[in-house]
């Protein structure tokens, strides 16, 4: 069993948990610019989810990600 403390990372999470994660599609709410769901936006997408999907209310939070 794993065992979490407040030290623990959201890569330690995914990497525990990857099989839950590869190839199912994953959302993730609150992840706008300098929102910590982007942060978890980024740990998850190591976990290689089929599809991520990022809801938001402003494109333009997505450009440091992504290059269109």
């Amino acid at each position: 069993m794993t065992r979490w403390s407040w030290s623990s990372t959201a890569d330690e999470v995914v990497d525990a948990f990857k099989s839950k994660v590869e190839g199912k599609a994953v959302v993730i709410t609150g992840a706008g610019s300098g929102a910590i769901g982007s942060a978890i936006a980024l740990s998850i997408a190591r976990g290689l989810p089929a599809a991520l999907i990022l809801p938001g209310h402003d494109r333009s939070d997505w450009k440091r990600y992504f290059i269109t």
